[in-house]
């Protein structure tokens, strides 16, 4: 398994428009605890 710590370049949209279509679902696969805490 490869670790990492980085920053990924994503296009604003492309998250929203699936934010919209999947709702919290997404947004809890691609967040970190404290990220999905503050987005709430």
């Amino acid at each position: 398994m490869i670790f990492g710590i980085g920053t990924d370049v994503v296009e604003v949209s492309r998250i929203h428009e699936s934010i919209e279509k999947f709702g919290n679902t997404f947004a809890r696969r691609i967040l970190s605890d404290a990220e999905f805490e503050s987005y709430l």
